[in-house]
């Protein structure tokens, strides 16, 4: 049985013991759906190539694809607070001019 705190992890197809690397932390593996496998380890995910045809799915791609949609998003945020700010400033110098123009 594998408990918490131990220095090594369960392969649950085999229930076998495999030994961690030098560091002391199993890699965490992620299957999605039935041809993608991520592994996680060192802070970084990395696909494992299945042993069956994973057919055109490209993880790595797929990856980078969501890591500059972040980007880009990140921009847009950024650029709809300088526009919120200037519509303030903007609002604020209309009300101070007609609050001092007669009527």
């Amino acid at each position: 049985m594998f408990r918490a705190g131990s220095r090594g992890s369960v392969n649950r197809a085999t229930d076998d013991v495999v030994d961690d690397d030098e560091s002391g932390r199993a890699p965490f593996q992620l299957t999605l759906g039935d041809n993608i496998r991520l592994m996680y380890d060192d802070g970084n995910w990395t696909p494992v190539k299945l042993p069956e045809d994973t057919g055109d799915v490209n993880v790595t791609q797929l990856m980078q694809d969501n890591r500059k949609l972040k980007e880009e998003n990140n921009l847009l945020k950024y650029k709809l607070e300088v526009v919120i700010d200037m519509l303030t400033e903007a609002r604020s110098q209309l009300q101070s001019v007609s609050a001092t123009t007669p009527k």
